[in-house]
C-alpha cells in the first residue's frame, strides 16, 4: 500500500494554488486562495482527493 508524499502535494498546492515557488508554503494561505478563486478551488480540492489515489492499481 502506498501512501501520498505530502511534500509532492504541498509543490502542487503551492505551484497551482498560491502562484508560484518563491513563497513558503502554507495551508491557511493555500486555502485562503481556493476559497476566493474557483479555478484555484478546483484545482485545491481535485489534489487533496485525487493525490492519495495515484499510484494505486
Amino acid at each position: 500500500m502506498q501512501y501520498m508524499d505530502i511534500d509532492f502535494l504541498k509543490e502542487c498546492l503551492l505551484i497551482e494554488v498560491t502562484g508560484g515557488r518563491d513563497k513558503r508554503f502554507s495551508w491557511s494561505r493555500a486555502a485562503r486562495h481556493a476559497w476566493r478563486q474557483p479555478k484555484c478551488r478546483f484545482l485545491f480540492w481535485w489534489r487533496i482527493v485525487a493525490e492519495p489515489t495515484i499510484g494505486y492499481t
